[in-house]
């Protein structure tokens, strides 16, 4: 897998700030885009508006001050990828705010006591009905996006007109699916304002999210993509390549000034030719694009050279005149009609949209050239996007897992493409748990293949890995994944099947507690079938098929939940010493009523048994659906004896109707050893086994076959009766340091079966290797250290163990139903722990 971001997009995101880090100043991103509203067409023009939820990620408070030019004003567009194409394909008049709300979507909130400033941590929701009213809409030509300044009052401030005035406006034959066939569909709020801009944090204002149409009254309606999310701090055009993972997207700074991101495709139609597409999406340069320039070698030849440009619309004073382009002097070209000193309005790329050129070539492009519109040094700048010189494959895929406990060799194949590597300069860069990347070279095995080595790590750990090799002769870096070190592979070490503490598919009552606000009216947690009918955000069926889950408030008609929180927390879950990964599913609806979009869904962890949580994720996407989660314990809290998950509903806006669910709760870790191995074999040939008989302190360690105690505690082993052996039956206990591994099984011959670990006598000079105690009596070379007599039999040591040991037994039994009449018993690894419960 890849992750942040998931898929695999070409992104300095090193320029992109970091939801999780909190920047310095006023900093102001785009949270959550949860609804949208449609309204009547006119013509051939459709529109609509976005529901914003804004949050403040800095350290100090964000002004939003009404009547003055102190508050965020607020674009929304809307963008299309057909056929390897991004396009945007609408824009609106920007929302002024007015008044801050006090939530808490992206974090803890430290409510300022006043709606004239964002507090910090504090999220905001403005609705879509709201951004779409159109008395509180002004122009975009207003407002310089790098400084955050605009003018107020603005211009036509309190106007309105027909249903499709100022919003976001829309050809009706873009959206519709029938002529769009195989489209996504991308929306995108922006927030820019003063103080952010100044604290230097104006990169991170825009994020996007999925959206789809349907056909309604002659027209198209917008509707958020199920199972979609905002995509935070991200601009659209980072929508293409997450669904096209052959794009490449790249930040472009203006020096001293703002910033342009530059998509570009390379589209083979299969006849010799190809098509070069780049989308050209101006952040918040003030300086504007006015022109762009894509070199090509000697001999090419060009045709089809296409613009496509976004309407401005109700008054805004651009001007929309297309960039004619042309083949001539070795580069294909696009500029505006007028240059800034003929016309300042001239069709120049403004702040909040995206061009897009393409052409179709018999070769290659070389790297374009951005032209500015407004004076200033420089007049222009490079983009680094075009075909690679070579590219890197992984000829046996992507592990998505890796053997944990020990090196796992990855290999790539590198591909030329008018290029070729440097040998010297491959390297694999790993980091484990989100460390910082360290390189080792790669070892060249000759006709482009590429070996590196991924280190042990114990299991549920995640090994971050990308490969950079350089271009022969110079010529910049090539990656694998493209974009890294932002983007990168990732692999969890599991030896496969992982051991299941903990399932809960709500059937019965194992043991989860509800709490609830003393405000709360209606909508507790309840365990049952759903019987809500799906009409008001409920779910219509559990999500395990099962029958049974949590839901809030059960009952058919408005039953939702009312007045304030409702907290459904899961039975303690034994997690000493050991990582674990829990996974959910849950379902969340607050698309209803009159405030739709504005409450959250709030998973939290604690590993102190509900003295303290921790945040997991705050929700308010609406997707109709059942969503799937799973986490690592050890990314929030220290794995404790008491660790528990809580799931929060809550009804804070008024008139909203909120919905959830939580079904198919599992937790599940690395097994210690080879589950079926460590069961033994006693009594499989016909008597119903495999039997535990082997115990340490009474136990046969649960489903990990693992007993952990504190130092200096009484320390017992046992042998049981043998079931199928109503005679005591003899045995010998093998131990070995530690816990075994793969490598560790050993099979008895005979017949008889295969253990788990090695037993001593077959490795006898191997000092991790122990008899505990054996009573069958005759020669050994290994000396017992306990004496014993045949099951039933237990011993006690009393003082314990004074030091941190670890060790894994299994013993040979006498089973009249085994080959041999000899049998395998169960495996118990045992360990002290300083402070075990």
């Amino acid at each position: 897998m890849i992750r942040k971001p998931l898929f695999p997009v070409l992104l300095i995101c090193a320029l992109i700030a970091s939801s999780s880090a909190q920047s310095t100043g006023p900093d102001v991103i785009v949270g959550e885009l949860p609804s949208v509203s449609n309204y009547a067409h006119v013509g051939s023009i459709e529109a609509y508006s976005i529901a914003t939820t804004s949050c403040n990620i800095g350290d100090q408070t964000l002004n939003w001050l009404a009547n003055v030019n102190q508050h965020p004003v607020i674009a929304q567009h809307l963008y299309r990828v057909r056929n390897g194409v991004f396009d945007q394909i609408g824009q609106s008049w920007l929302k002024h705010g007015f008044a801050a709300l006090a939530g808490s979507v992206c974090d803890t909130c430290q409510n300022p006591g006043t709606t004239t400033v964002l507090g910090v941590g504090c999220s905001d929701p403005y609705g879509s009905s709201l951004n779409g009213s159109q008395s509180g809409l002004g122009p975009k030509d207003e407002v310089n996006a790098f400084t955050g300044a605009f003018a107020y009052p603005f211009r036509d401030q309190g106007m309105t007109g027909n249903s499709i005035y100022k919003r976001l406006q829309v050809h009706v034959d873009d959206v519709n699916p029938a002529l769009n066939a195989g489209a996504s569909y991308f929306i995108e709020g922006h927030y820019v304002t003063p103080d952010d801009a100044q604290a230097g944090n104006h990169f991170n204002n825009a994020s996007w999210r999925e959206v789809t149409f349907s056909p309604s009254g002659g027209g198209f309606n917008m509707a958020i993509a199920s199972g979609s999310q905002t995509h935070r701090e991200e601009p659209a055009i980072l929508a293409w390549p997450a669904i096209d993972p052959g794009v490449q997207v790249v930040a472009v700074d203006v020096p001293g000034e703002g910033r342009f991101y530059v998509g570009f495709n390379d589209i083979d139609n299969g006849d010799g030719t190809h098509r070069y597409v780049y989308a050209v999406h101006n952040l918040n340069s003030d300086r504007s694009g006015g022109s762009f320039s894509v070199p090509m070698p000697t001999g090419a030849t060009v045709t089809n050279i296409t613009f496509h440009d976004v309407d401005y619309h109700s008054g805004v004073i651009w001007d929309g005149t297309d960039w004619p382009g042309s083949f001539s002097g070795g580069s294909v070209s696009w500029a505006t009609t007028q240059t800034f000193a003929q016309n300042a309005n001239a069709n120049a790329l403004r702040w909040g949209t995206c061009y897009t050129f393409s052409f179709t070539s018999d070769m290659a492009p070389g790297q374009p050239t951005l032209g500015l519109f407004k004076p200033g040094s420089p007049t222009s700048v490079t983009v680094p996007v075009g075909p690679p010189a070579f590219a890197i494959g992984f000829p046996n895929g992507v592990p998505a897992t890796v053997q944990p406990d020990q090196t796992n060799d990855i290999d790539v194949q590198v591909t030329n493409q008018g290029g070729a590597p440097d040998p010297a300069t491959a390297q694999l860069y790993v980091a484990v748990d989100g460390a910082a990347f360290t390189a080792s070279p790669m070892q060249n095995l000759g006709n482009g293949l590429f070996r590196g080595t991924l280190p042990a790590v114990s299991c549920l750990s995640r090994v971050d890995f990308y490969v950079s090799i350089d271009v022969l002769g110079g010529g910049g870096t090539i990656t694998a994944p493209v974009g890294a070190p932002a983007n990168f592979h990732s692999a969890i070490a599991s030896p496969g099947a992982l051991a299941e503490l903990f399932h809960d598919d709500f059937e019965s009552d194992l043991g989860w507690t509800v709490q609830n606000d003393a405000s709360l009216t209606d909508g507790a947690w309840d365990r049952g079938v759903p019987v809500g009918g799906g009409d008001r955000g409920d779910p219509l069926t559990d999500s395990d098929g099962s029958g049974q889950c949590y839901l809030t408030d059960n009952v058919d008609g408005n039953s939702d939940v009312d007045g304030g929180a409702t907290r459904l927390i899961s039975p303690p879950i034994d997690l000493f010493a050991t990582d674990a990964l829990i996974s959910f599913d849950f379902w969340y609806d607050n698309n209803f009523g009159a405030n739709p979009g504005q409450d959250v869904f709030e998973i939290h962890i604690s590993n102190d048994g509900g003295a303290s949580w921790t945040l997991v994720e705050a929700y308010n996407a609406n997707t109709d659906q059942w969503n799937h989660r799973q986490i690592r314990v050890s990314d929030y809290v220290t794995p404790s004896a008491d660790v528990r998950m809580r799931f929060t509903a809550s009804d804070f806006g008024g008139g909203s109707v909120v919905e959830a669910g939580l079904d198919a709760f599992v937790v599940e870790t690395c097994p210690i050893m080879d589950p079926v191995l460590a069961a033994g074999n006693i009594g499989v040939n016909g008597a119903g086994g495999p039997f535990d008989v082997l115990q340490v302190n009474g136990s046969t360690g649960g489903i990990l076959r693992r007993v952990i105690s504190d130092l200096n505690q009484p320390l017992s082993f046992s042998v049981t009766q043998v079931p199928t052996n109503p005679n005591p039956s003899s045995f010998a206990i093998f131990g070995m340091a530690g816990h075994p591994g793969p490598g560790d099984a050993f099979d008895i011959g005979f017949g008889i079966g295969t253990m788990v670990l090695i037993p001593c006598p077959a490795d006898a000079l191997n000092p991790g290797l122990f008899i505990l105690t054996d009573n069958f009596g005759g020669a050994s070379p290994c000396q017992p250290v306990l004496g014993s007599s045949p099951a039933p039999w237990t011993l006690t040591y009393a003082p314990g163990l004074p030091i941190e040991v670890e060790f894994t037994l299994q013993a040979l039994v006498v089973d009249p139903t085994g080959a041999f009449s000899l049998g395998i018993s169960n495996a118990v690894n045992f360990r002290t722990i300083i402070g075990a419960p």
